[in-house]
């Protein structure tokens, strides 16, 4: 829906909040002055079939009392005239408000004199005093029932279209519901709601719901008095399959549909009622009687009536320009609107986006604007009149659009379009996508000149003066609100003179934005603007250097692009013009020319050109004429020739009168009627520029136009330090092409601004002198016999010291403009590490950085006091000569090499010469470790090319100053980068730094047989604060046993700052252990044994001492060359980084292992130590070194190379002890236990005796339990893996009383109970073993059970130390027996301990025992 729809049906809602709101207040209602009539009639006329009557269910079988009502006649409601039963009678969508009230025959007719507003006059109802009415807005269902009202298909309002969508929305398919039917179930509809609180509702007025399928019922007039029957019924028919058809079934089934949407659908909008957000689409008047007598007798009727839809007239313009002088304005220049149609719903209006930024013309142009008239409104119509105000400086030409004819007012300079009478073309209304327009195209000529400074704006305003609605059939013009959004006859306040910063309705001020809307005051008006530039007069002066003594310079100006100057975004075009300094020298003699531009619209003159003539150059010209001058020998060639002509064209300015010096010179050679001039009219007139043309430079076509003019200037500087000469020029009067004084727009010839386009310069540069010095170390070597690999190469063969050279900045200027005069020299300035007595070469490197050749003629190298002159050949060669105190050097060796001045690539790349000189020196044996020994190099004498003393641009002779010998070694130290420069940059540093060296070396042992050790690997911590490595490891000795082979792990750290390796690491053999030459780990690590007096030997029984080179240098390259793909030495140590936290390759390490098998006999307890240290050690490049805290192959306690590890010999020794626990009788099923308080410990045991009585031998049972205990008394845990005991003759094992036992036959059992039970040292465990007494008389006296450890395991495979499983050898500690008796006793059987010897005695056939007690 439209915005103006909604603002209405927004207003309409408001009002109805309004009235719900305050209707408390207010018992509103409209009693009526002529009353109106309502009758009903029960069948109707014009339906399908003819006279039908409708009603819910069959009330013609309704009973006399409430409870037997079974259905409700819907009655057809008609309004008379009176209040008589007659013709006059009408139909119309008339409803019962409540079912049960008022009417009871189709005879009389009620009379109604009040009439409510349903939907706005709530408060009234529930004042009027009518309980039906109080009771349809009190029962709960009053919102649901305005918003069924809305809902309802009103018949001769509602359209087909609203009728099938009601029916769409109530998913009926192929409708064939009559009007009717559908009355009579809206009817029944309303009774839903004002019927609710009926005790009838669920019964009757209830059919809501998809299992209510057959509540409506019909009867014709013709059916006499017949009951109602379901419409179902009608033209009842049945399928083959038995099932009911027909249309009667289907307008039954619409019916249901049609009933429940519209309830579900009331009940869902219920809400928006409540709160006021509906909008209604019906008007509802409740009409009854209000007289007290008669207002509950009389049945409410509702009308229901459609609300009108009010649609809007809207139409809108647009204006814009199309094309200038013919030209399409097309892409970014198009002023077409891009229309967005999605804001007429929010706004009224559509959007339209074009710019309004001034067009460019000229005077005569021609401008075709359009004018889009847009339909945007509800109604079709068009626009019938159409005024555009003009304003001075522009007028009409032509309208091009058929069907319209328009007059133009050269007083008020407005055209009036009007559409010709018979052009009644409408625009149709708007919908959605489809937005109606019509265009009329005009033409207009620009007449106003343009300002000679400003700009002009040209601004028009149109506007819709007269339009047509062509539904109203209205002609409107200054009618308010028939035009939604405008009134034809409301018009901007403008006129001809008022509208040059016209800009519309509140825009913005930018009005370049094409997405942009910019409003006119109202929708039907719009603007445009035109602009016609100032005819501008706009000279511009480059000055280039063209001749150096007669030879040309390349062109300086590369480029001339005028876009910006033809497009009027600029008042000078783009040159791109080379300012980079022409090299000259003193008496050099430069060619200047001066070419002046028209960037203008005006032809004109240079009528004056002033030149600036700075120190180092002069003005060339003499006094002298003609044959006088030629005949000057002091003048060469090139001077009067120069002479001759900057005589012609030049005056003198300013001269300093102290000097004499010509400082300024004036030529007016471009003037009117000057120069060229003389012979050639306009010959010095520089045409107005041309932006309609592109960029020209022929002889006889220019464009920008110019002219040109030259200077002659000699050099007379005797700088040599680089210096640019800039000079400059401007025109200091110019003329149009009368001659006549005129203002140029962008510079002012009175003043000499810099920079101005009426002012430039050229740069001379004067040829520099400049040598730059580096120094570097070419080699380091023990003695001065320099091999190959003592220089310090890259694989290209060039010095890994020496500077790369960047000139990419040489000879520019810095961000503060300062020149810079030194290339970058990119090399590092890292010490070198050496050793004490180290021969160090350095190459001192001589740069010319300058214009002009030169030489270094004297050098002198600094040297530090740890650092001294090598006496000798090599520096023989070179000149030096040393200082009596030894720490200057100095050479005049480079005096005879000169070094050639820069050269340019193609490609601008500066390219510099150099010449260089080594010196040899030694650092002496009392240098500081940790400390760098800096020494500084510089050139003392500069020579030129001619071998005259000259002076460098940027350095001087001996500038050095050299700090002290305690400041010396931090030498610019703080400064960083990759080009660390001098003092100056004639004089350069190096550094040599002895490192210190420092390798350290731990021995722990990390394997025993098959097994790993972890436990004893070193943990590495630094202390920062005193500069320490610490390692902490135990050196408690390992356990081992009899030839065990024990794996020792040597591991060399590096603690120094110098990388190296550990070249020979030695190991002792101590007694107790034995090298194993054929080892593989052995072998791999390449041990060889030596024998008391040093000599390698083959003999283990010989050998003292083993070693390894396995971390050399050189046995980590032959690694190396076996594997490639290692790619650096695994044998080299780097140098440990303090800086960094401690980590697994910080400090780094490398290992080597040795084993060695166990030969001290268990029964030792001394322990073993094993030593190793380092015997030799050299630096990263193989070559010998000190270590700092330690001396190789030397033991020193103390000293950190060299560590000791410690193991120490342990046993294995399990012990068994076997004792009886307890004696257990059992007697006629009675079990006596006795306990024998034995315990392991007691040797010998007590016998354990059992007295039995001789008669009942056969009916008791005995049995005894012993206990066995293992124990582990030596060091080594172990497992009893099995146990075997010896049963005596006369006692038996019983297989029930013994789980975890095994009868092994002849009276020997075994068990593995405790297999799996490791035995700690010093820990027991306990088994324990019960045997049964085999009963007789013959079967008594002593029973001795003996115990044995059969087998026994340790994880070292020791063996025990004192005795052998399973020998059933007396003695020894792994067995043990228990003794028991049975004797014979008169009376109850008795249990007695006695010791553990018998002494037997023989009287009379009797056994006399020593008794210890009895129990």
């Amino acid at each position: 829906m439209k915005s103006r729809k909604i603002k209405l049906l927004l207003i309409a809602m408001m009002a109805v909040v309004a009235v719900m709101t305050f209707a408390p207040k207010s018992n509103a209602s409209t009693p009526l002055t002529t009353p109106v009539y309502f009758g009903v009639q029960e069948f109707r006329s014009g339906t399908v079939p003819e006279n039908m009557a409708y009603a819910i269910n069959n009330p013609l079988g309704n009973g006399s009392t409430t409870e037997s009502i079974v259905g409700a006649k819907i009655w057809n409601i008609l309004k008379y005239a009176s209040n008589k039963v007659d013709e006059s009678g009408v139909d119309g969508n008339f409803y019962c408000v409540r079912a049960g009230v008022g009417f009871q025959n189709t005879g009389e007719v009620a009379t109604y004199n009040i009439a409510y507003d349903l939907k706005t006059e709530k408060a009234a109802l529930l004042a009027s005093g009518n309980s039906v009415l109080v009771s349809i807005v009190n029962n709960g269902y009053y919102n649901n029932l305005l918003a069924l009202t809305d809902l309802i298909y009103l018949k001769g309002a509602s359209t087909d279209e609203e009728k099938a969508q009601l029916e769409a929305d109530a998913k009926i398919s192929s409708p064939i519901l009559t009007d009717d039917d559908i009355e009579a179930v809206q009817q029944a509809a309303i009774w839903y709601y004002t019927n609710h609180d009926d005790q009838l509702f669920d019964k009757i007025y209830n059919n809501y719901g998809d299992n209510k399928t057959s509540w409506l019922f019909y009867k014709t007039l013709g059916m006499n008095n017949d009951p109602y029957v379901s419409l179902s019924d009608y033209n009842k028919q049945v399928s083959d399959n038995g099932e009911q058809i027909g249309e009667g079934k289907r307008r039954q089934e619409q019916a249901v549909k049609l009933y429940n949407y519209l309830i579900k659908t009331a009940n869902e909008n219920a809400a928006a009622y409540e709160n006021g957000t509906a909008v209604p689409k019906t008007k509802v008047t409740l009409y009854t009687n209000a007289e007290p007598s008669k207002k509950e007798s009389t049945q409410p009727i509702i009308l229901l009536e459609k609300i009108p839809e009010v649609k809007d007239f809207d139409l809108a313009l647009r204006k814009y320009i199309t094309k200038v002088d013919g030209v399409e304005l097309t892409e970014s220049a198009s002023r077409v609107p891009n229309i967005d149609e999605s804001t007429i719903a929010t706004t009224n209006t559509a959007t339209y986006k074009h710019k309004k930024d001034p067009v460019t013309v000229k005077t005569g142009s021609i401008v075709t604007y359009k004018l889009t008239v847009y339909n945007e409104g509800e109604k079709a119509g068009r626009a019938t009149k159409i005024i555009d105000q003009l304003p001075t400086g522009l007028k009409y030409s032509k309208i091009n659009t058929e069907g319209f004819t328009a007059s133009y007012n050269e007083t008020s300079n407005q055209i009036t379009i009007t559409r010709n009478a018979n052009n009644e073309t409408n625009l149709d209304a708007y919908t959605e996508g489809n937005l109606k327009s019509e265009t009329i195209e005009i033409e207009c000529e620009v007449t106003a000149m343009p300002d000679s400074n400003n700009k002009k704006i040209l601004t028009n305003v149109a506007w819709i003066a007269e339009e047509y609605d062509a539904v109203e059939k209205l002609t409107i013009t200054n009618q308010q609100g028939k035009d939604l959004d405008s009134e034809p006859s409301t018009v901007p306040s403008v006129n001809k003179d008022n509208m040059s910063n016209y800009t519309g309705n509140n825009n913005k001020e930018d009005l370049t934005d094409s997405t942009y809307y910019y409003k006119g005051q109202q929708d039907d008006d719009d603007f445009e603007k035109l602009v016609l530039n100032p005819a501008a007069f706009d000279l511009k002066l480059i000055k280039r250097i063209v001749e150096v003594n007669g030879t040309k310079v390349p062109e300086r100006i590369e480029s001339v692009d005028i876009t910006n100057l033809a497009n009027k975004t600029a008042t000078t075009a783009t040159y791109k013009l080379n300012k980079e300094p022409v090299s000259v020298k003193k008496g050099d003699i430069v060619k200047y020319t001066f070419r002046v531009y028209n960037e203008g619209d005006i032809d004109g003159y240079a009528s004056e050109i002033t030149e600036d003539i700075p120190n180092g150059l002069e003005f060339v010209w003499s006094e002298k004429t003609d044959e006088e001058l030629d005949a000057d020998t002091t003048l060469t060639d090139a001077e009067k020739t120069a002479i001759k002509y900057n005589q012609t064209i030049w005056d003198f300015g300013t001269v300093n009168k102290e000097t004499n010096k010509v400082e300024t010179i004036k030529t007016d050679y471009l003037a009117k009627g000057k120069g060229a001039e003389i012979a050639t009219d306009k010959a010095n007139l520089i045409k107005a520029f041309d932006a309609t043309k592109a960029y020209t430079n022929t002889v006889n076509d220019k464009n920008p136009d110019y002219k040109e003019v030259s200077v002659y200037l000699k050099v007379t500087s005797d700088d040599t330090t680089g210096t640019i000469i800039r000079n400059e020029a401007a025109i200091t009067k110019d003329s149009d092409s009368n001659g006549n004084e005129v203002k140029d727009r962008d510079s002012d010839t009175d003043k000499w601004v810099k920079y101005e386009d009426d002012e430039d310069y050229d740069n001379v540069k004067l040829q520099s002198f400049d040598l730059a010095l580096r120094k570097f170390i070419i080699s380091v070597s023990s003695d001065t016999k320099i091999e190959d690999t003592d220089y310090l190469k890259n694989q290209d063969g060039t010095y890994t010291r020496a500077p790369i050279v960047d000139t990419s900045k040489l000879n520019t200027t810095d961000s503060n403009g300062k020149l810079i005069t030194t290339a970058a020299y990119n090399h590092t300035k890292e010490p070198v590490e050496v050793n004490k007595g180290d021969i160090v070469v350095y190459m001192l490197r001589v740069y010319n950085e300058g214009d002009i050749n030169g030489y270094a003629s004297q050098i002198k190298d600094h040297l530090p006091s740890y650092l001294e002159y090598v006496e000798g050949d090599f520096n023989k060669q070179y000149e030096w000569k040393v200082s009596e105190d030894g720490r200057t050097v100095t050479t005049e060796y480079l005096d005879n090499h000169m070094i050639g001045k820069t050269t340019t690539k193609e490609d601008g790349t500066i390219v510099l010469s150099y010449k260089e000189v080594p010196i040899m020196c030694k650092v002496k044996d009392t240098a500081k470790t940790s400390e760098n020994i800096t020494n500084i190099a510089d050139i003392t004498i500069y020579k030129d090319e001619n071998k005259n003393s000259i002076t460098d641009r940027d350095s001087s002779e001996n500038n050095v100053k050299l700090p002290s010998d305690e400041e010396l070694p931090k030498y610019k130290d703080d400064e960083k980068g990759s080009y660390v420069p001098g003092q100056e940059d004639d004089d350069d540093f190096e550094k040599v730094i002895i490192k210190p060296f420092d390798l350290a070396l731990r021995k722990f042992i990390t394997g025993v047989n098959d097994k790993q050790v972890t436990n004893r690997i070193p943990e590495v911590s630094y202390d920062k604060e005193n500069n320490k490595i610490t390692y902490n490891h135990t050196k408690e000795p390992v356990e081992v046993v009899t030839n065990d082979i024990v794996v020792y792990t040597i591991r060399v750290y590096n603690e120094g700052e110098v990388d190296g390796y550990a070249s020979k690491i030695s190991d002792d053999l101590p007694a107790g252990l034995e090298y194993l030459p054929e080892n593989e780990l052995n072998k791999e690590y390449r041990w060889i044994m030596y024998d008391k007096d040093g000599k390698e030997t083959t003999k283990v029984s010989e050998a003292v001492k083993i070693t390894t080179d396995y971390l050399s240098k050189e046995q980590g390259e032959a690694r190396m060359k076996e594997n490639t793909e290692i790619k650096e030495n695994p044998a080299l140590l780097t140098a440990f980084d303090s800086s960094k936290e401690i980590s697994e390759t910080n400090p780094d390490y490398a290992d080597v292992q040795v084993a060695f098998k166990v030969v001290e006999p268990n029964t030792s307890d001394k322990i073993i130590i094993n030593s190793a240290q380092i015997s030799d050690d050299t630096d990263k490049n193989g070559k010998p070194v000190d270590d700092i805290d330690s001396v190789p192959d030397k033991w020193n306690d103390g000293e950190d190379d060299q560590d000791k590890e410690y193991i120490k010999l342990t046993y294995f020794d399990l012990a068994l002890r076997k004792w009886v626990t307890q004696a257990i009788v059992v007697e006629n099923g009675k079990e006596t236990v006795t306990q024998t308080g034995h315990t392991p410990e007691q040797d010998p045991e007590p016998v354990v005796k059992v007295e039995l009585n001789r008669k009942k031998l056969s009916s008791l049972t005995v049995k005894f339990k012993y206990s066995i205990r293992v124990t582990n008394q030596g060091d080594i845990a172990g497992y009893a893996k099995e146990i075997t005991d010896y049963v005596p003759e006369g006692l038996k094992f019983v297989a029930e009383d013994n789980k975890g036992w095994t009868d092994e036959g002849n009276n020997v059992i075994s068990t593995k109970l405790l297999e799996n039970k490791l035995l700690q040292p010093g820990e027991s465990a306990d088994v324990e073993v019960t045997l049964t007494w085999i009963n007789g008389k013959d079967n008594l006296g002593l029973k001795t059970n003996i115990a044995e450890i059969s087998k026994d395991y340790n994880e070292k495979g020791a063996h025990d130390i004192d005795s052998t499983p399973d020998n059933r050898v007396p003695g020894e500690d792994d067995q043990d027996d228990a003794p028991v008796l049975i004797s014979i006793t008169t009376g109850q059987a008795k249990i007695y301990f006695t010791l553990g010897f018998v002494v037997l005695i023989t009287i009379a056939g009797g056994i006399v025992l020593i008794k210890k007690f009895v129990l």
